[in-house]
Order: structure tokens, then C-alpha cells, then sequence
């Protein structure tokens, strides 16, 4: 059973932030310092990252791998504001990425 969670732009405490991210089975968001949180979750968390154009920036790949994470980026890309402009097919995309994470045939 998952229960979803907006993780935004709410002023969260440290503790609640840990706490939160510390119980995530998945993380799904757009490149960005929120990401940043993965060190609290505990290994072999799900993440599927949004990257920015072109995957200029890999930092939030490298740091879930190194904490056992499981990662994929999604087909979409995010801007520098993490916004997200998703067609069909990119949803679709994303869609069996989380799939791929949840059943282990990404890794």
C-alpha cells in the first residue's frame, strides 16, 4: 500500500524532511536540490528522476547509485524551474520506468 506525498515548496523542518524522505519505497521528481533528500531514504529506494535537457547533469543519478538506490530518468526533461511539459508518450515513458523500478527490471 503507498501513500503519495507532494514533497514542495512548504517549508518543512529538517526533521520532517528526513522523516518523510526516510520512509519513501519510491521518489519521483524533476532534477533539482529537492533530490537531495535521497540521503536520508534508505537503500534500495526507487527514484525516477526528470533530468534537465540532455542529462547535462547526472549528479542526482550518481548520488542514488552510491546510497543503493534503485534509478532510471525518465524520457521527458525538466527546466531549471522543474517544470514539466509531458505528452502522451512521455507519460507513457514514465509510467513503465515506475513499473520497471517497482518489479526490479531496472535497477
Amino acid at each position: 500500500r503507498w501513500t503519495w506525498v507532494a514533497f514542495d515548496d512548504a517549508p518543512r523542518s529538517l526533521a520532517a524532511q528526513i522523516a518523510l524522505f526516510g520512509a519513501a519505497g519510491l521518489v519521483v521528481g524533476a532534477h533539482g536540490a529537492g533530490l537531495a533528500n535521497l540521503v536520508f531514504a534508505p537503500e534500495g529506494c526507487r527514484v525516477l528522476e526528470f533530468p534537465v535537457a540532455g542529462r547535462a547533469n547526472r549528479t542526482y543519478e550518481w548520488l542514488a547509485r552510491a546510497l543503493g538506490h534503485a534509478y532510471a530518468a525518465a524520457d521527458a526533461e525538466a527546466t531549471f524551474t522543474g517544470a514539466l511539459d509531458l505528452d502522451d508518450a512521455a507519460v507513457a515513458d514514465a509510467a513503465a520506468k515506475v513499473r520497471g523500478l517497482m518489479d526490479g527490471s531496472l535497477r
